[in-house]
């Protein structure tokens, strides 16, 4: 699960998994930590594009991505987020990303 506040660029974090992730002792993360220790990096531009899409459109997306893990593996996730505004005017996207098949993920290899 993640949000990130529009605002600040800060990346509210929370791991619900068994696996690995870099920075999984964070709560709250930059922007950039997020994409730079995170997102594989080939994905990035799919990923920051499709956030731009969600706020502009003010529709959900979801898609297939990878994920960094602390041993430097990957792992895909579908992550699924949407644009949304709280009562204090505090404008967020928040996701939720989910393992996809194991035999796509390279987390035993």
């Amino acid at each position: 699960y993640w949000e990130l506040d529009i605002e600040t660029s800060k990346i509210f974090l929370v791991n619900t998994t068994n696996i690995n992730l870099p920075l999984q002792n964070e709560k709250k993360i930059s922007y950039d930590d997020f994409f730079n220790y995170l997102i594989y990096p080939s994905d990035f531009y799919l990923i920051k594009e499709s956030m731009k899409e969600t706020i502009s459109s003010l529709k959900s997306a979801t898609l297939e991505h990878r994920i960094l893990l602390s041993d430097g593996s990957s792992v895909n996730v579908l992550n699924s987020f949407e644009y949304s505004e709280r009562d204090n005017n505090m404008k967020m996207i928040i996701g939720i990303m989910k393992l996809v098949d194991a035999e796509k993920n390279d987390v035993n290899k």
